[in-house]
């Protein structure tokens, strides 16, 4: 009985040795990645986009939109969409904020497809020599694009790429939210 006692608090130990060296783990890949995206305390998962491939980027927010390719880029973020109340603070934080003359954000209103409701539902948020990259989640003014929102009645999907350019790079994450007014 005796050596029973010593074998399972040998192996009490070295399993909270190895759940503590995998949160230590996944605490050093967040700190020392590019880009970290939080609302309140979730950590949201980002999707890297091979700016090379992504038809959207040389478009201005006025242009048709191309749903294909929006489609193409937030489909995969929708699978495992988290849910936030409206006026949720949405904060970004880059680990080099020097290393980009420009911060674009793109913010989609999706629909269950992963393309855009109306051909013109996208803002445009730029940082340029900001420091503070925050945001409050109000609801999405293209809303106001139709005038039956009911489509919209369990809260709004919604699809945001983060463009970091310098001189020689681009960079581009995804991510997509459900935000409800709770």
């Amino acid at each position: 009985m005796k050596k029973l006692c010593i074998l399972v608090t040998i192996l009490i130990i070295a399993l909270n040795f190895v759940g503590c060296s995998s949160e230590s783990s996944l605490k050093e890949i967040n700190e020392n990645s590019l880009i970290s995206v939080t609302i309140g305390d979730e950590l949201i998962k980002l999707n890297k986009i091979d700016a090379n491939d992504d038809q959207l980027l040389d478009n201005n927010i006025s242009d048709d939109t191309n749903f294909e390719m929006e489609k193409t880029i937030f489909r995969p973020c929708l699978k495992n969409i988290q849910t936030f109340s409206t006026n949720s603070e949405l904060k970004i934080k880059l680990n080099n904020r020097e290393d980009y003359d420009e911060i674009i954000i793109y913010d989609h209103l999706l629909n269950e497809d992963g393309c855009s409701y109306f051909n013109r539902s996208i803002n445009k948020y730029d940082f340029k020599n900001k420091d503070d990259l925050n945001l409050i989640l109000k609801n999405h003014p293209s809303k106001g694009l139709s005038s039956d929102s009911n489509f919209l009645i369990d809260g709004e999907e919604r699809g945001f790429r983060v463009i970091l350019k310098n001189k020689e790079t681009i960079t581009e994450y995804v991510f997509a939210v459900h935000l409800k007014n709770l």
